[in-house]
């Protein structure tokens, strides 16, 4: 408790900060027009997705606080772009493969589990997608494409890219490395 009380100094500075940060605009040159709140968001075009809502996860460093998005976040997100239109065919198998693995553990918790057949009977189970681009670590570029979806309501679902390659479908949470 001795360690939580001493950074309380720091955890409230961050806070008021965070107050006052909420709701600034920013213009980037790749994202466009971003808002901060707890992350920044905005709409981008994606190819063969459509205009979807985009998060950019910059705040690295604890008690950072609406960090502009970087040249990091601009190259994932344009690489992203310039591989979007191949990544979706990519994306749709995947997703089928995820649920025809997850489908019986669904059905045995009495989950309503929709009737998939082929792969492009996956989007009808799903929301509109909304794209993140998380901190990304130096390595390969990494993105992140969430939606709700029909038979988990609670945790969602979620395809991880990394360096143009699906590295993992699961939950919304769960990160890159499957278990």
């Amino acid at each position: 408790a001795a360690g939580y009380e001493s950074e309380r100094p720091k955890r409230e500075d961050c806070e008021r900060r965070e107050r006052k940060a909420k709701g600034r605009k920013l213009q980037d040159p790749v994202f466009g027009e971003l808002t901060w709140d707890g992350s920044w968001s905005g709409e981008i075009d994606v190819p063969g997705f459509g205009t979807l809502p985009v998060s950019v996860d910059t705040d690295v460093e604890p008690y950072a606080v609406a960090t502009p998005p970087g040249d990091e976040h601009r190259q994932a997100l344009k690489k992203f772009l310039a591989a979007a239109v191949k990544l979706r065919a990519k994306i749709e198998k995947a997703n089928f493969e995820y649920f025809q693995r997850v489908r019986q553990t669904y059905a045995e918790g009495g989950g309503d589990v929709p009737d998939v057949r082929n792969p492009a009977d996956v989007w009808k189970e799903l929301s509109s997608p909304t794209l993140h681009v998380p901190a990304q670590d130096g390595k390969a570029w990494r993105v992140e494409i969430t939606w709700e979806c029909s038979w988990d309501y609670e945790h969602g679902h979620a395809v991880y890219i990394e360096g143009g390659k699906v590295v993992n479908v699961s939950i919304q949470g769960d990160g890159y490395t499957s278990d």
